[in-house]
């Protein structure tokens, strides 16, 4: 990512987004991304699971759920995700 992003500054005509997305160096810092973000939601979802999980062994309680997709969102999860 870093070696991208010094040749799009060494490169005028990468200044452009629609040139540099077009060009093989845009598609592979694409690529790269998609990785990234997948591993980090990933990586998301995991703690945010395991958080769960440990909640309802503190406190041995059954709280209210809602399911959102793929997700399962309580109040003490929606409190804890935010230092994720």
């Amino acid at each position: 990512m870093g070696e991208n992003f010094f040749k799009r500054i060494g490169t005028p005509w990468y200044y452009s987004e629609a040139v540099y997305r077009l060009s093989p160096l845009g598609r592979k810092q694409q690529k790269n991304l998609a990785i990234l973000h997948g591993l980090t939601r990933s990586v998301i979802r995991t703690r945010k699971q395991e958080m769960l999980v440990r909640s309802k062994h503190q406190t041995g309680e059954e709280e209210d759920q809602e399911v959102l997709g793929e997700e399962v969102w309580t109040g003490r999860v929606n409190r804890f995700s935010i230092l994720i």
